[in-house]
């Protein structure tokens, strides 16, 4: 049977990933302002497993990122509450990755 698609190889020839093989890939991402709280219903995560992943952006070194979490379909972020105000949240990049 002829072999088809794509396959990389190490420098032994074993394959080490081909065409039919699944890896992560970005499903969502968006820009939340410093402060803001939200959430976004992504329908096609059901059976799939997925990493949120939050990075600052346009920040001062005394900013932290948002608090970001999923549950069943729904991804939600919110801004950490620090009550003496010294790590306020600022603008995030939010990103959720699906591997299976």
């Amino acid at each position: 049977m002829s072999d088809y698609g794509l396959r990389i190889r190490d420098s032994s020839g074993n394959t080490i990933l081909s065409a039919t093989e699944r890896i992560t890939r970005l499903r969502y991402a968006t820009i939340v302002v410093a402060g803001g709280n939200g959430s976004a219903l992504l329908n096609d995560l059901t059976g799939i497993s997925s990493i949120e992943i939050t990075v600052p952006v346009n920040c001062s070194w005394s900013s932290s990122p948002h608090v970001v979490s999923r549950e069943g379909n729904t991804i939600t972020w919110e801004a950490l509450s620090d009550p003496n105000g010294i790590f306020p949240t600022g603008a995030s990049a939010i990103f959720v990755f699906l591997y299976t």
